[in-house]
């Protein structure tokens, strides 16, 4: 998970981050084409190792999703997470990995979205790692998201 880490806001087409990348079948799922001075994200996705790699218009990396096994039709991503972490791990193991996180919250309801799960963040100058648990236990990982610090909501 550090080499993906590193190509947080490196160009996709950096030789450093297409070293990293070549791991996977990324195919493009962009929904929109954009056009040139047009601010948006564009989608590589490889769903049989459950990655998902958001860039910019300009093909900088922002964001990278880590998938557990049949969230939003991804196969569970296969490589090695922070501190020996695995998607069965809960938010007791994480913590204890990973530290005290900046930000947290237990699991709520979000109206467009229905049931969503509890989730902590730790945030470093470089990135952020956000977690977010199944939405009825804190007891495995649904999802992990490693954000470039200008994308942090």
């Amino acid at each position: 998970m550090d080499d993906l880490l590193r190509t947080l806001g490196m160009l996709v087409a950096a030789p450093s981050v297409t070293k990293v990348l070549d791991a996977f079948d990324l195919v493009d799922e962009s929904e929109d084409e954009l056009e040139e001075g047009e601010f948006g994200i564009h989608s590589l996705v490889d769903r049989a190792r459950g990655i998902e790699i958001e860039q910019d218009n300009l093909g900088t990396i922002k964001t990278i999703f880590l998938h557990s096994d049949a969230h939003e039709s991804f196969a569970g991503y296969q490589g090695q997470l922070l501190g020996g972490l695995t998607f069965a791990s809960g938010r007791e193991a994480v913590r204890a990995a990973l530290g005290q996180p900046t930000k947290s919250k237990d699991a709520f309801v979000e109206e467009s979205l229905g049931p969503q799960g509890a989730w902590d963040r730790f945030e470093s100058p470089d990135y952020t790692i956000h977690i977010q648990y199944d939405p009825e236990t804190t007891d495995r990982i649904r999802l992990i998201t490693l954000m470039n610090p200008d994308v942090v909501p």
